[in-house]
């Protein structure tokens, strides 16, 4: 390359601030000194001023004004490379960490390119809840604006990623794996926002660390709590009041107390008072508590850790109401979860070991009545040992554990025999008329465990990672793993070109599926394949993008006949024959100017299942199969303490399995559904859009927040599932079709205070 060209290609990489320099009165102040750790300049007579960067100046810079006679006053920049950044600090009487930064601190900093080899990574910290309208104070919803993750986010709390089932993503607190982490089979789930420090989504391959998993993994970290003075914070919104303390007891001993209570029931009766919902909605009941004690003492750092997370739903069908949930009169559910965990943190020369006892115990009851009754209580423990060492090794470092987990599942009740249902396909809420199973299995399961991951860098520009993972659960007679390895390197233009392979396999999350009697104990672990090829570009306009595309290839996959007159007798019904691909693009673009950020989120899915047991469709989309999912979102700063934020939501449809007809079952006096072609149709697309107000403010020694939200402000109707009601067997008139629709326009108010 020619020596012009090398210029021209240095100047557009470097980093420039230009900006004037002003007093109280908007006057020019002249010949200030305006520095950074990369150089300094002095303002002249119009108090202008101007600063190079070099190529190394991606992030934020602290930049110092001093004025003749005056003390320095710091400003805080984000800037990217190439970038010209135009500003104006007006310095105050009273020399602060002011200006520019109280703005700063509301918008989101550009992500920087990740040069670590993990792909499909995203780090989420409680601001980002703030900034992202319709989330409702929930982590999981927050996750769903993300590339390559498809929901239905204001009925559910739960999500799928890049064509895996919801089940095929597991979930962490602090370290301990939960069997599940939402309310109320998914309404939302149990993270506490107010202690969220940090939440770890990875879509790709999951790193060795965790549970072998097909399609990913949350880890949401709740903060310490390490305090030296009081700390208390709390928040009454519009469904929640939830409150935490930190408290300092002695010189290395704090404590954290938090609590949040739900009170869904007033929301729903102000929202049906208004007319803006009919009866059709039931109001939740949310309530969880929280005590963390952290102590350092020497080279330990101890955690102890008690949760309790418990919810209920209640709801009888009235004379002459229209059904809930398709031909349900009466629907009962509560479930109670309990974390206990101990940690210790200890620095071992230049690595960390950490020690981990966790205890936890999930209990759920549902009883269903309607045209077929259905009862169950469901236990489910485990009690969990494990170490882990991480230690550097020259530019890269090496990881390892043992992990011994004791797991046992508890089912008292019966479950809906769908052994003669389609797998992965979506029906509308109908009476099929299929019947329960009555199971009482007492399941326990020991699943010993070792992993390690070894992170290097042959060359400067290069980064390699490979990571396995072994598990050896007594409830399966197959081993359970999972492998990955990844490149990352470092383009000339500062981006990271990326690549990952994986293979892991992962029981049925289903319990009932291993068990003698309705299931088949010898089922073999799932499996999937993956490969993802990744791009991540900083732009010189302060943004930065991230594209990936990926390839999943599924095997072993467990499976059933479609039709309940195909279901075997001798206890088989289930088989590890089923097949299945995912295929995509996920699209990530993040930047900021100085008052606003901005998001979009883009993913496009291909996924399909093959059933070779089927009578059937063999071969057909899943029933999360939604080709384009999409989120935009924009933040604007328009004074200092002010925020606003809007977000769009749009996907494609789901698709569904139609009924296309009705046969008479003289026996039961009932209409029974005749489908048609497996996953066949597709619910109309989905569109919302949500904004937000946020405006800071002092009240005395507090520091004061109060929120407003208007959820599906165009109330859009999206079409949730259709319903069907049992019809008029005597007058032979077939069951009529219903829809239940997602959630239409509503408010979403709050205040939050912090001492």
């Amino acid at each position: 390359m020619c020596a012009p060209a090398i210029a021209v290609l240095f100047a557009l990489l470097q980093a420039r601030l230009e900006g004037v320099v002003v007093n109280e009165r908007g006057e020019p102040v002249v010949r200030a000194v305006v520095s950074t750790t990369d150089g300094s300049a002095t303002t002249d007579e119009r108090g202008s001023f101007t600063l190079v960067f070099p190529l190394a100046a991606t992030d934020t810079v602290v930049v110092a004004v001093l004025p003749r006679g005056g003390s320095a006053q710091l400003f805080e920049e984000s800037l990217m490379p190439g970038e010209v950044r135009k500003v104006r600090y007006a310095l105050t009487a009273s020399p602060a960490l002011s200006g520019t930064v109280s703005e700063t601190r509301l918008l989101p900093s550009v992500p920087k390119p990740d040069k670590s080899p993990q792909l499909g990574k995203y780090v989420l910290d409680r601001a980002d809840l703030d900034r992202s309208p319709g989330s409702m104070e929930d982590v999981t919803r927050a996750i769903t604006t993300l590339p390559g993750v498809v929901s239905d986010p204001d009925l559910l709390a739960t999500f799928t990623v890049r064509g895996g089932a919801s089940d095929e993503t597991i979930d962490y607190l602090d370290g301990v794996p939960l069997s599940n982490p939402f309310h109320l089979g998914g309404f939302a789930s149990i993270y506490n926002p107010m202690l969220i420090k940090s939440a770890q989504f990875f879509a790709g391959a999951t790193p060795p660390q965790y549970d072998a998993s097909l399609s990913g993994a949350l880890d949401v970290a709740y903060a310490t709590g390490e305090t030296k003075k009081l700390h208390v914070e709390a928040d009454v919104s519009m469904q929640t009041a939830k409150a935490v303390a930190q408290i300092p007891v002695t010189d290395g001993l704090s404590l954290t107390i938090a609590l949040r209570r739900s009170y869904f029931e007033l929301y729903f009766a102000g929202l049906r008072a208004a007319g803006v919902i009919n009866s059709d909605y039931v109001a939740p009941e949310i309530g969880e508590y929280f005590g963390r004690a952290y102590w350092v003492t020497g080279a330990h750092h101890l955690t102890l850790t008690y949760a309790r997370a418990s919810d209920g739903f209640s709801f009888l069908l009235k004379p002459g109401e229209k059904p809930l949930f398709g031909t349900t009169t009466g629907l009962n559910l509560s479930n109670i979860l309990q974390l206990a965990a101990l940690t210790d943190r200890v620095a071992v020369g230049n690595g960390e070991l950490k020690l981990m006892g966790a205890f936890t115990r999930d209990q759920s009851s549902t009883s269903i009545a309607s045209a077929t009754l259905a009862a169950r209580n469901v236990v489910q423990l485990n009690a969990l040992a494990r170490a882990d060492l991480t230690y550097p090794i020259g530019a890269g470092s090496l990881a390892g554990g043992v992990e011994f987990s004791h797991r046992q599942y508890d089912f008292r009740g019966q479950v809906s025999d769908d052994r003669g249902i389609a797998p992965w396909a979506s029906f509308p809420l109908v009476e099929t008329g299929q019947g329960v199973v009555p199971v009482t299995s007492n399941a326990p399961s020991e699943v010993p465990a070792v992993y390690a991951s070894f992170l290097a860098k042959p060359l400067t520009a290069l980064s390699a990672e490979a990571g396995a993972r072994l598990e050896f659960p007594s409830l399966s007679r197959s081993l359970v793993y999972s492998l990955r390895t990844a490149l990352a390197y470092d383009l000339p233009t500062h981006g990271i070109l990326k690549a990952e392979a994986g293979l892991a396999t992962q029981l049925p999350a289903n319990v009932l599926l291993l068990l003698p009697g309705y299931g088949n104990p010898d089922l073999l672990p799932e499996r999937s394949r993956q490969l993802v090829l990744a791009l991540e570009q900083p732009l010189p306009i302060q943004a930065l993008v991230r594209l990936e595309a990926f390839a999943k290839w599924y095997d072993r996959l467990a499976v059933n006949p479609d039709a309940q007159a195909n279901v075997p007798t001798d206890g088989s019904a289930f088989q590890s024959l089923g097949t299945g691909t995912a295929k995509g693009v996920d699209l990530l673009v993040a930047g900021r100017t100085q008052r606003f950020s901005y998001g979009l989120a883009a993913g496009l899915l291909f996924a399909d299942r093959t059933n070779p047991l089927a009578s059937g469709s063999t071969t057909y989309p899943v029933a999360w199969d939604q080709r384009l999912t999409t989120s935009a979102n924009v933040s604007y700063v328009p004074a200092d303490r002010w925020l606003l934020s809007l977000r769009a939501s749009f996907h494609t449809g789901r698709p569904y399995t139609p009924v296309v007809g009705f046969t008479r079952d003289e026996a039961n006096q009932r209409f029974l559904p005749v489908f048609g072609a497996t996953d066949s149709l597709r619910y109309p697309n989905f569109f919302e859009t949500s904004a937000r107000v946020e405006h800071r403010f002092t009240w005395g020694p507090i520091s004061m927040t109060w929120y407003g939200e208007l959820l599906n402000f165009t109330n859009q109707t999206n079409l949730f599932v259709e319903t069907y009601d049992e019809g008029d067997f005597a007058n032979n008139v077939p069951p009529a079709q219903g829809s239940f629709n997602h959630l239409p326009i509503r408010p979403f108010l709050g205040i939050r205070g912090e001492y």
